[in-house]
């Protein structure tokens, strides 16, 4: 199976690190240094007991070999396996480097406290938090966070009022979500000059298409799904002939939505019967199904967030509709408790980033276990995206302090990531690498990025498909090199 993205750099990860002396020191468990030290405080004592004709034999064969064999080698593994050596390695980063150490270093958090999003602010705060901390290991500064609530669009003077406080406190950059509450905070993001990330919504929500400073580091949501959901389908339902389409409402969204539904179609053969919007607060969806029962497409494409993908797959099957028919272009963390255990009655196909727990990459297997053990829960793929966004900040903290900019200043730092819009990402890699993913410097979203499709059953989830997103002559976004997992 492939992992790596045409046109991308791959990041070895590297088994010996040079200079990271010091930050095996700060991160080394107590285990590890016991039995570096262990050996040279007790072979010394064994070896003075002899009398003197055996003295010198066993005083210099056992002195010298357990002295320095144990002394060095477990004194490096536990430095190239730290939490703080492999997000190192990941980054590309030598230990030369203006890292940052010594500095404090004061950001901003906008993400949805309240709000039909409420479920994933915590989420994505536990990520922001765990970067936080490795990077700080890692020698590099002390990050601040300022959080605010921007109420999932909600209520649209909350993303405002939460970036004017930030803009008021002097802070120029921060990570949101969910589109800054839909658009509406993006004229205080203008006004104060805050380079924004959001990490859950990417920038393919209405005004957030190449607005400056704004930029969405993930895969965009249908965008990026759906072609993956038409390729798993042509490749495995090649009779399916037509299709409908489920998707939350979007309001100003809708028609550029039901546009690209149509064209994706279209590319795997299959005709739109028709698109059904659905509320995001949405919990009946027994009108929906018995459209769905009545006009009988091939396949049903799920454009459901916020849980509502959950339970309309609980209502669906208990109504009779096959399950091997639906697909989803996501699956947000809240949909366990919406589906209310329809997981485990059938396999849910989606298409999205790579699921942590179906990772094999050293930055991913490394950032989820640190996470479970942390905060006693296996890692969810929106904590992922936050603590992979908190480490994209850090690489514009030490190439804006290269280039001599401001690293307070929203501006200095998109001119960072314009000069090189190539990062490291926690998804797809292999056991021995990462990959990158990269932006588009036009519309502000990303124009390739390593996914996935999977299947979801008994709570886990299995890699069943890999390919690329990118962006066709046309300025599609498109599946590449898709591959059926073996």
């Amino acid at each position: 199976m492939r992992h790596h993205t045409v046109g991308q750099r791959m990041r070895p990860i590297v088994a010996g690190l040079m200079a990271f002396g010091l930050v095996a020191a700060a991160c080394s468990s107590d285990k590890g240094e016991t039995t570096a030290t262990e050996p040279v405080a007790s072979e010394p004592v064994a070896t003075e007991a002899p009398a003197e004709e055996p003295a010198e034999e066993p005083a210099e064969e056992p002195a010298e070999e357990p002295a320095e064999e144990p002394a060095e080698e477990p004194a490096e593994e536990p430095a190239s396996d730290s939490p703080a050596a492999v997000v190192l390695a990941a980054m590309g980063l030598d230990g030369n480097e203006e890292l940052g150490a010594g500095a404090t270093w004061n950001i901003g958090a906008t993400l949805s406290f309240s709000g039909p999003g409420g479920f994933a602010a915590e989420l994505e705060k536990n990520g922001i938090e765990l970067a936080i901390e490795h990077i700080a290991a890692a020698g590099g500064p002390e990050i601040v966070v300022e959080y605010g609530d921007n109420a999932t669009g909600g209520d649209p003077e909350a993303a405002a009022n939460a970036n004017t406080n930030l803009g008021e406190k002097g802070i120029g950059v921060k990570l949101s979500d969910f589109a800054d509450g839909l658009g509406a905070g993006f004229p205080t993001l203008a006004q104060y000059e805050i380079l924004t990330l959001d990490a859950a919504a990417g920038t393919g929500t209405g005004p957030g298409v190449g607005f400056d400073l704004y930029w969405g580091p993930r895969a965009l949501t249908p965008f990026d799904g759906f072609p993956g959901v038409m390729g798993y389908v042509a490749a495995t339902n090649p009779d399916a002939t037509s299709m409908a389409v489920l998707s939350n409402d979007a309001g100003p969204a809708n028609d550029f939505n039901a546009a690209y539904f149509e064209a994706q179609g279209a590319s795997a053969g299959l005709e739109l019967g028709f698109i059904e919007l659905i509320p995001f607060t949405a919990q009946d969806f027994s009108a929906s199904i018995a459209k769905l029962q009545a006009e009988q497409p091939d396949i049903i494409v799920l454009d459901l967030h916020f849980g509502t993908e959950g339970g309309f797959f609980r209502q669906a099957i208990n109504a009779g509709i096959d399950p091997s028919t639906i697909y989803s272009t996501e699956l947000t963390g809240f949909s366990a408790v919406t589906s209310q255990g329809a997981f485990d009655e059938a396999p849910f196909v989606y298409a999205g980033d790579y699921a942590p727990e179906a990772q094999d990459n050293p930055l991913m297997n490394m950032v989820a276990a640190e996470y479970e053990a942390t905060y006693g829960a296996p890692i969810d793929d929106q904590a992922a995206r936050y603590y992979q966004a908190t480490l994209l900040l850090w690489e514009l903290y030490m190439r804006t302090l290269a280039n001599g900019g401001d690293v307070d200043s929203g501006p200095d730092l998109q001119a960072s990531l314009i000069e090189d819009p190539t990062f490291v990402t926690l998804w797809g890699g292999s056991a021995d690498s990462t990959e990158t993913f990269s932006f588009d410097l036009d519309k502000h979203w990303v124009d390739s990025y390593p996914l996935a499709v999977y299947s979801l059953e008994g709570g886990v989830n299995t890699l069943i498909a890999t390919y690329d997103i990118s962006i066709d002559a046309d300025g599609a976004r498109t599946a590449d090199n898709f591959e059926l997992a073996s």
